[in-house]
């Protein structure tokens, strides 16, 4: 399991109380990002937003319409992320021009990453292994996220790269901990169901070391917006269309991602797969259901290709990140995607339970982009004061937040259990066994014991096991009632099982001090039944 995910807070200075104020756009966009985090607590499932930035200035240059504003609006934004639990990683970082940019080098320069923009300061205000950058370039090569990959696949070293080992380096220095590496599917897989191409494959595996090295992990992510430019650099498919080779392109699409995870899974430096990036306007197969709209089409790849991928990794599972559809927009979030999380998987052959379903995967992360212009395109093609103004005719109106201590996140909350143990009981002497089913991965088993029936104590006698057995030693002779419930890495329990008994003997020639829960504390012989 990824490391970054079950990170505690470090021990480190906590550091002053301080008060971040901003205008309206910094309150629109909060209350944007709480649409998303609102249906992730509805869900009991984590979330990422993969892509969040603002104009910068720096040493270097100044993106167009910059303004202390966004930055502002930034900074109080991050404070809601915090107070949500959120993974982030923010637009972006690139040793070639593009907008937007939190770590850069000097203009006209392909050298690597040596700059901090404004917006990188805000980032760096916000630390922890799961905050940081998008890391372009890999990606690069097309005019939009509906424009062909031409010419297809591009020419490496001048249409598209992937970063210097000092670009890494230089992140890492300055505290980010996750990168989100974009790359484009036909480089990687230049046949529908082919094999991986192993030149592109092999640039991946060195992107991965270079960030091991840097103390960063990496989110592979799938730059394609859930579609495919064939061989002729025109046609493009998307997932609900037919694959010209047979089957379909949602096959085509499970078919690569059951490759990638094949070939990286274990691998230093990685941490999880992003699906793809921003799906949007995808074609409803024929033959589907009367009434099945374009999200649902996404909902079904994605959950196709989290099962390929699972079914190489269930042993250590790497975190997958599964955009939202329509360009996965916080502000819309819940309209966009229906109102339930619609990732279930399967325990694979070879695992207990294989073949039955089990609770949401805890190393899935819904992701969500939210850009703060007024269109929400990333464009900021007008200044902040015009955003500024539509938010106060929106409604919005100026605020501040007060942070305290160590901001950062290093674990999100992990879901609430909803797997019930199934828990047998058999008495021996001066013992009982108990038996029961696994918790799914990430969780572990509590017991609960009581003397009489329906009364287990409020407190475990025993936590974290993680085998399927326990023996309770019972040096008074009689029966004893058990519960077993799954207990998530937080600490908190899932539903109990039905209650099961056994019957101890006793076990005669030595005097015992016991206590039992919600008992006084008492000393008896076991030479009697007492």
């Amino acid at each position: 399991m990824p490391t970054l995910l079950r990170a505690r807070r470090p021990s480190v200075p906590v550091p002053a109380t301080r008060t971040i104020t901003f205008d309206a756009v910094g309150s629109r966009v909060r209350a944007e990002l709480k649409v998303f985090t609102d249906w992730l607590a509805a869900n009991n499932v984590r979330g990422l937003v993969g892509e969040v930035g603002v104009p910068g200035t720096s040493s270097a240059g100044s993106d167009p319409n910059a303004d202390p504003g966004w930055d502002a609006a930034f900074d109080g934004w991050y404070a809601a992320a915090d107070a949500a639990g959120l993974a982030v990683t923010a637009w972006t970082s690139a040793e070639w021009g593009v907008g937007l940019r939190t770590f850069r080098n000097a203009a006209g320069d392909n050298s690597p990453l040596s700059i901090t923009t404004s917006s990188g300061t805000v980032l760096k205000r916000w630390p922890g292994p799961l905050r940081g950058v998008n890391l372009a370039g890999p990606e690069f090569g097309d005019a939009g996220p509906s424009a062909p990959l031409s010419p297809r696949p591009g020419v490496f070293g001048s249409q598209y790269y992937y970063p210097q080992q000092g670009s890494w380096q230089y992140l890492g220095a300055q505290g980010v901990k996750l990168v989100r590496l974009p790359y484009r599917w036909e480089r990687l897989q230049p046949a529908l169901n082919g094999p991986l191409d192993t030149t592109e494959l092999g640039r991946i595996r060195m992107a991965l070391g270079y960030a091991a090295a840097a103390g960063i992990a990496v989110l592979l992510d799938m730059h394609n917006y859930a579609r495919y430019t064939q061989a002729d650099a025109t046609t493009i498919l998307d997932l609900g269309q037919p694959n010209p080779a047979g089957g379909t392109m949602t096959d085509a699409f499970v078919d690569h991602w059951a490759k990638v995870s094949g070939a990286l899974t274990g691998t230093a430096g990685l941490y999880g797969y992003g699906l793809t990036n921003e799906p949007h306007d995808l074609t409803v197969p024929a033959g589907s259901a009367a009434g099945t709209q374009p999200y649902q089409v996404w909902q079904t790849a994605s959950s196709a290709a989290v099962e390929a991928i699972r079914a190489v990794d269930w042993a250590g599972p790497a975190v997958i990140t599964v955009c939202g559809y329509n360009y996965g927009n916080t502000h819309a979030w819940a309209s966009l995607n229906g109102g339930t999380a619609w990732l279930y998987t399967t325990i694979p052959a070879g695992q207990t339970g294989a073949g039955q379903p089990r609770n949401t995967d805890p190393n899935v992360l819904f992701e969500a982009h939210h850009y703060f212009d007024v269109d929400h395109s990333g464009t900021y093609g007008a200044a902040e004061s015009t955003a500024r103004d539509a938010a106060v005719t929106a409604g919005y109106t100026a605020g501040q937040v007060t942070v305290t201590g160590s901001p950062g996140v290093y674990r999100p909350p992990a879901p609430v259990p909803t797997t019930t143990p199934a828990l047998s009981a058999a008495g021996g002497v001066g013992l009982v066994a108990l038996t029961f089913t696994a918790a799914p991965n990430g969780q572990t088993v509590s017991i609960f014991r009581g003397v009489s029936a329906g009364a287990e104590s409020a407190t475990p006698i025993v936590t974290g096991l993680t085998t399927t057995t326990f023996t309770n030693p019972e040096r008074v002779a009689g029966t004893y009632y058990y519960q077993a419930a799954c207990v998530n890495a937080d600490g908190t329990a899932g539903p109990r099982s039905a209650e099961a008994s056994g019957t101890a003997t006793a076990q005669a020639g030595t005097a015992y001090t016991q206590a039992d829960p919600g008992a006084a504390t008492y000393t008896f012989s076991a030479d009697n039944a007492a």
